[in-house]
């Protein structure tokens, strides 16, 4: 039995905070332990993205579909899993809960919560970098989509953690959590 609208972008808007609650998180701690050493802080910071993809879409894929991003969320509806009426509505309960779950994650650090970036993320190198992780990840929406029993294995589980930490990894901007810089961030990184 299908989940009503309003249980799936509960269920999505809470996937969403809490994976992007974990990434920023993730990626305050990695800095903070670090010690300067940016390819240390970018494996712990990849390592928990990944794992928490698979936490979240093991436990909101049945109920939301676990999308979390408004690009898969297109590619999901062109492949006709729900209604194309239903895109705004996902990409608003994701926007609206990836802002929470920053606040949430500066807020758990002792960080104002909004802060403006001060760190430059522009240039075609950036384009490609962010180009190249939404084909990624779109790719492999649309992989587990065409596939849905793999959602459920070990394989698919899998699958997910290396795709996403693959992207995450190769971004030139080193990180997604630098996007929405800190104020320690901002500092290390000038």
């Amino acid at each position: 039995m299908k989940s009503s609208l309003t249980t799936r972008l509960v269920a999505e808007g809470l996937g969403t905070g809490l994976l992007v609650c974990t990434v920023v998180g993730s990626g305050i701690m990695a800095e903070r332990l670090a010690g300067g050493n940016q390819a240390i802080a970018l494996l712990g910071n990849t390592i928990q993205t990944g794992a928490i993809h698979v936490v979240l879409i093991t436990i909101f894929g049945p109920l939301s579909g676990a999308h979390f991003n408004p690009a898969v969320t297109v590619v999901l509806a062109a492949l006709g899993k729900f209604s194309k009426s239903e895109i705004a509505p996902y990409i608003i309960a994701q926007c609206v809960s990836g802002i929470a779950g920053t606040i949430l994650a500066h807020l758990m650090f002792d960080l104002a919560p909004l802060a403006i970036g001060t760190t430059s993320r522009t240039g075609a190198s950036q384009l490609l970098a962010e180009a190249v992780a939404t084909f990624s990840l779109a790719l492999l929406a649309s992989d587990i989509v065409l596939h849905s029993p793999m959602l459920r294995s070990v394989h698919g589980k899998v699958e997910v953690e290396a795709a996403v930490g693959l992207a995450h990894a190769i971004q030139s901007a080193s990180s997604y959590t630098s996007i929405i810089a800190t104020p320690d961030t901002v500092a290390r990184n000038s």
